[in-house]
C-alpha cells in the first residue's frame, strides 16, 4: 500500500482509540514508520531516472530490479516489515517510552494489509530475516494516481465516520 493510505489507515485507528491529538499523531506516525527507511532510496532512485521533484514512479522501481540488484536496500526495507521487529523492537520502544499502546496496533496493521497489497518481487518477509515471502494479491502501490486518490478517498471516508461515531 502507499504511504499516504498507511497514514490515513493510522490516523482512523489514533482516532479511533485515542482522545488526545498527540495520541492520534503518534498512533498514525507509527503507521507509516515501516516505510520512512525508504525516503532516502526513493530520493537516489529518482534521481538516477531523473525524475522532477526527485519523485520516483512506480515503474523506476519494477524495471531495473532494484530489489536484486541491491541486496542491502532491500533489507532495510524487509526488517521494518518483519513481525520480528515488530515485537523486538516496536512493542518495547512503545512501552518503554509509554507511548500509546495503538502504536503497536498501528504499525503491525502497516504489515498486515503490506501482506495483501505487495506481490511477486515486493512480496512481504513478514519473518525476516528467514526468507519466506508472503505473496499478496495485488501490488496497489503501483496503481495510477486516479485510482490511489480513490483509495485515499475511501479512508478519508472512513475517518469521517470514526469522527462522527465517537
Amino acid at each position: 500500500m502507499d504511504i499516504v493510505s498507511h497514514a490515513l489507515m493510522g490516523g482512523a485507528l489514533g482516532l479511533a482509540s485515542e482522545s488526545s491529538m498527540k495520541d492520534v499523531l503518534i498512533v498514525t506516525a507509527f503507521s507509516v514508520l515501516p516505510d520512512v527507511t525508504q525516503i532516502p532510496i526513493y530520493f537516489k532512485i529518482s534521481h538516477q531516472h531523473k525524475r522532477l521533484f526527485w519523485l520516483p514512479k512506480h515503474i523506476d522501481w519494477m524495471d531495473k530490479n532494484y530489489h536484486d540488484r541491491y541486496p542491502g536496500w532491500a533489507a532495510v526495507w524487509e526488517a521494518p516489515h518483519s513481525i520480528f521487529f515488530l515485537l523486538f523492537v516496536v512493542a518495547p520502544a512503545v512501552l518503554f517510552f509509554h507511548l500509546p499502546k495503538m502504536a503497536i496496533g498501528s504499525y503491525a496493521s502497516h504489515i498486515f494489509v503490506d501482506l495483501f497489497t505487495h506481490k511477486s518481487k515486493w512480496g512481504i518477509k513478514p519473518l525476516w530475516p528467514l526468507q519466506f515471502k508472503f505473496n499478496g494479491l495485488t501490488d496497489t502501490w503501483v496503481w495510477q494516481f486516479k485510482r490511489l486518490v480513490l483509495s485515499w478517498l475511501f479512508f478519508g471516508l472512513i475517518i469521517l465516520l470514526v469522527r462522527w461515531y465517537s
